[in-house]
């Protein structure tokens, strides 16, 4: 069952992008991200206190799970939800979806390091081909202008986004290897300080509120969906399902987002941006053959 919740949450996070550039446009990158994850992770803890008669799951926890794959978790909502926010455009935010989605292909490279699963000679290949995706995506295969390419606001955009993706990587791993035996996480603690975090930021920075008759819509399918129930799956997943398989599975987000965005934004995208997702879902694909779980 739980690698059944993995692939719900695959599912769900096709749709992320699009819907937090939508809601990013109409009322702010961190008022957004502060009443996503501070709703979600109420909503979610109000379900494990009931379902757990109490605060036990938290008990349960190893402080390296609670401490070590909470920051990391904190570090991917925050970084990908500014690497999404900050997009001058959202052809742009396309391209930041993509970079993330790279986190796939790290989760099988670190998982020879933290998990010490075994690699077949042929994993460079599929590592290379995934990363030259994202090339491929962030410079849309123009002759590259190093004076565009490292512009500061560029760099630190789509290094918010690669943050996420390596962040995700160690997450999906350490989550495995400090808390595969406990019968719950503490994604909604996870939440909830991502919540805080990006509410009090906000509580300093003043942003611009545009709302639209759909934002009630689409906030509470972000609340319920992509943030609430896609997390705490994925960490059932990571901790007691089968990992490889449902990390496989992964790869084919990149091109049903990039349907999803493109449909969603208004987005008409170009055949480099499609040969991007290809490349990343064929290294992620080439990546997974190469780890052998055992």
């Amino acid at each position: 069952m739980d690698t059944f919740f993995g692939i719900l949450a695959i599912l769900f996070w096709s749709t992320n992008v699009a819907f937090a550039r939508s809601l990013t446009e109409q009322i702010g990158l961190l008022t957004s991200g502060a009443v996503l994850f501070l709703l979600g992770g109420l909503f979610s803890l109000i379900y494990m206190i009931w379902s757990h008669k109490g605060l036990g799951f938290l008990r349960q926890s190893s402080k390296k799970y609670l401490f070590g794959c909470g920051t990391l978790f904190v570090v991917n909502t925050i970084s990908l939800q500014a690497a999404i926010g900050l997009s001058a455009s959202r052809s742009q935010t396309v391209i930041v979806g993509l970079i993330n989605y790279l986190w796939p292909v790290l989760s099988l490279w670190f998982s020879l390091f933290i998990l010490g699963k075994k690699a077949k000679v042929y994993l460079p290949v599929g590592i290379a081909l995934a990363f030259g995706g994202m090339w491929l995506a962030s410079t849309r295969g123009e002759v590259l202008n190093a004076q565009e390419v490292f512009q500061p606001a560029n760099l630190v955009i789509y290094g918010f986004a690669l943050t996420a993706a390596v962040t995700w990587g160690l997450y999906s791993n350490l989550s495995r290897k400090w808390a595969g035996a406990q019968d719950s996480g503490s994604v909604p603690v996870f939440l909830l300080a991502s919540g805080i975090l990006l509410g009090i930021t906000r509580l300093l920075i003043s942003e611009p509120w545009a709302p639209t008759g759909s934002m009630g819509l689409e906030l509470g399918y972000m609340v319920i969906f992509p943030t609430m129930l896609a997390y705490i799956f994925w960490d059932a997943a990571m901790r007691k399902g089968r990992m490889i398989l449902v990390v496989s599975l992964s790869y084919f987000i990149p091109l049903v987002s990039t349907v999803i965005s493109a449909l969603r934004l208004g987005v008409p995208l170009g055949v480099e941006i499609w040969a991007a997702a290809l490349m990343i879902v064929g290294g992620a694909y080439i990546c997974r053959t190469a780890v052998i779980e055992a």
